[in-house]
This record gives C-alpha cells, structure tokens and sequence, in this order.
C-alpha cells in the first residue's frame, strides 16, 4: 500500500507538484517529504501518473 498527499491536485500533464510518499515494502514502511512530481500522463477515467527523476519514483493515482 502506499500514501501520497500532494500539495495541489494532480490534473494536467506537464503540472509539477509537492508530495509527502508513504510505502510498505515486506516489513517495514519506506518515508519521503517534499518530493517534486510531474505528471506525465492523465486519462479520462481520472487516472494520473506521476513520476519524481531524482529517486526515479512513479506511482499512479485515481482522482475523485
């Protein structure tokens, strides 16, 4: 599982953005503050993907 807090919603491609990571990997839980973000692909169903270059990162999220 994983926690992502953005300091602004995720909604068009090129968008850069803050977020606090949070992820559970075998037993034990991975944190990181103030990643930088860019969105590098939305669809119409509400997903985005995010990708952070420096720890190479990506995640994809559903907007509600």
């Amino acid at each position: 599982w994983f926690t992502l807090t953005c300091s602004a919603k995720p909604t068009s491609e090129g968008q850069k953005l803050k977020a606090d990571l949070e992820y559970k990997t075998g037993n034990s839980t991975k944190s990181y503050k103030e990643l930088d973000f860019s969105v590098e692909r939305t669809s119409s169903e509400g997903l985005v993907w995010l990708w952070n270059k420096d720890k190479q990162i990506g995640v994809v999220i559903k907007n509600l």
